[in-house]
């Protein structure tokens, strides 16, 4: 009877190179996959500050057309998405849920101070403040309002 010898130098894998490939191959993908998805939510973050922008802008425009008196006596208020206050060339509101807060600072006397801050709803999170889009909010009983979105001016009484 003939004896049957393996070769030495066997060319192919053993269990454990083929479990290392698959686990590396596994790493990959699951990074190819991971950036794919964080550069769609980048994309619409970049989109929703664009949108929470142009509504920070409109509303500003809407200030600049009150007299110097009407902005001295504001307090605090809260402004939900007014779409007349923006045309519709300017800011398309789709799916983006934003409040905005104008905050007036008139301690200076003749130079008003006009902040507007904007945040908005992206799928489950809250861009800036939470209470912010709470069903009533009201500033005075909080902070100023944090957001990326945040537009200053001055108005002087001339």
């Amino acid at each position: 009877m003939k004896k049957v010898l393996f070769k030495k130098h066997n060319k192919g894998f053993t269990l454990v190179e083929l479990m290392i490939a698959l686990f590396i191959l596994a790493t990959v993908i699951g990074v190819i996959f991971y950036s794919y998805y964080a550069s769609i939510e980048s994309a619409n973050t970049s989109r929703n500050v664009s949108l929470a922008l142009g509504v920070a802008k409109a509303k500003m425009e809407q200030i600049r057309h009150y007299s110097f008196q009407d902005i001295y006596d504001w307090d605090e208020y809260v402004f939900p998405p007014d779409p007349i206050d923006i045309t519709k060339d300017d800011i398309e509101y789709e799916d983006m849920t934003y409040r905005g807060v104008v905050y007036v600072d008139n301690e200076a006397g003749e130079l008003v101070s006009v902040t507007v801050v904007v945040g908005w709803r992206q799928g489950e999170r809250v861009i800036g403040d939470e209470w912010l889009m709470e069903n009533n909010p009201d500033p005075a009983a909080h902070a100023q309002a944090t957001s990326p979105v945040v537009l200053q001016t001055f108005f002087t009484n001339r």
